[in-house]
């Protein structure tokens, strides 16, 4: 009775081994780089830029499919391998973002699933604390500014400053640009990119030409007002020590070059003159000179000069007197040595001078 039963047995055990073999399996596991291999994890976190590895072990299969990894793959019974991921959220930070990797492995009919997740942490972009002290200084002067800088949270090597390059975290700096100017610190990090802009004003004393009229060397009305302009600029030039003056007289094109060169040297010293008397500056006449140019500077030539006062506004601005600020030689405006080339009566201006009359 015993043996009739048997075989029977014997065949539905080995049925049903046979059908428990051929079932799918799937494990996952996740680790981050420079862990160890145990215990196997199912959720990691990590700081963006940082890696993780995911595994995997697939018996039993046909295709395999991981989601953010690769998509179905035909394989023989088994797969089972690793990889590094580094998931790069969108910056800036602050900010974490969950990113599931879901494995389906499948038989046939049957399909099996497993899954991990990397949490990936954004930090905020780094913080900068910038600044240029003092705000302003004056291009003639001896000063200089300030730049200070804190940085936290940027990335080694990643920090710099227009006009400076490449800084520490950390630090301080002179500047004394001829110009004013903006410097932009730009930190990066890895919750992204900061920046700061600060502004340096430079002010570049400027003395404004003084007019005059045709065939003239009078200190007219319009050019009194303009004295009294430049008056705030004369002042600034004249506080450094080492700030000289020259006084150039010149004349437009229309004349001889004899009769020009007499009529600028009225000029120069006319325009000396009101200095004296407008801001007593009878003391400091050893900062100053005087030279004119006549026509030989003036900048509106035609081939054949008109007559008086046929297209005047084209010759006027050549009737002029400049003033050409020097520091030890070279111009304060361009840093080029200054030459009198060209000129006549180079010399340095009289501490008492006189007035000198043409066709008043």
């Amino acid at each position: 009775m015993a043996q009739k039963y048997v075989l029977p047995l014997l065949l539905l055990v080995l049925i049903v081994g046979s059908g428990c073999a051929s079932d799918p399996t799937i494990s996952m596991f996740v680790r981050q780089e420079g862990e160890e291999l145990f215990p196997r994890k199912k959720r990691v976190e990590m700081t963006i830029g940082d890696s993780a590895v995911i595994g995997w072990k697939a018996e039993n299969i046909e295709e395999i499919q991981i989601s953010n990894l690769f998509s179905t793959r035909r394989v023989e019974k088994k797969s089972e391998d690793s990889t590094f991921v580094s998931p790069r959220p969108a910056l800036p930070g602050p900010k974490k973002l969950t990113y599931q990797y879901i494995a389906i492995a499948t038989a046939g009919e049957k399909s099996v699933k497993d899954t991990v997740q990397v949490l990936v942490s954004v930090p905020a972009p780094p913080q900068i604390t910038f600044s240029v002290s003092p705000e302003k200084i004056v291009s003639t002067k001896s000063d200089k500014a300030t730049i200070s800088w804190t940085v936290k949270g940027a990335l080694p090597g990643k920090i710099t400053i227009s006009g400076i390059g490449q800084v520490d975290s950390v630090g301080k700096t002179e500047v004394k640009p001829q110009e004013s100017m903006q410097y932009v610190i730009t930190a990066e990090g890895k919750g992204g990119t900061s920046k700061k802009a600060s502004t340096l004003i430079v002010e570049v004393p400027e003395l404004s030409n003084i007019l005059f009229a045709y065939d003239r060397a009078n200190i007219d009305a319009s050019a009194q007002a303009q004295f009294q302009k430049n008056q705030d600029s004369l002042k600034t030039l004249l506080d450094d020590p080492d700030i000289n003056i020259v006084i150039e007289g010149h004349c437009d094109v229309r004349g001889d070059n004899s009769y020009n060169y007499e009529l600028g040297a009225k000029r120069a010293n006319n325009a000396w003159l009101q200095l004296v008397e407008r801001f007593n500056l009878s003391d400091e006449y050893r900062r100053f000179k005087v030279v004119s140019f006549g026509k030989a500077k003036a900048n509106y030539k035609p081939r054949v000069p008109e007559p008086y006062p046929t297209n005047d506004s084209q010759y006027q601005p050549d009737r002029n007197v400049t003033f050409v600020p020097l520091k030890k030689g070279r111009r304060v405006d361009n840093d080029a040595r200054y030459s009198s080339a060209g000129g006549s009566g180079y010399k340095t201006a009289p501490r008492n001078p006189r007035y000198m009359s043409h066709k008043d």
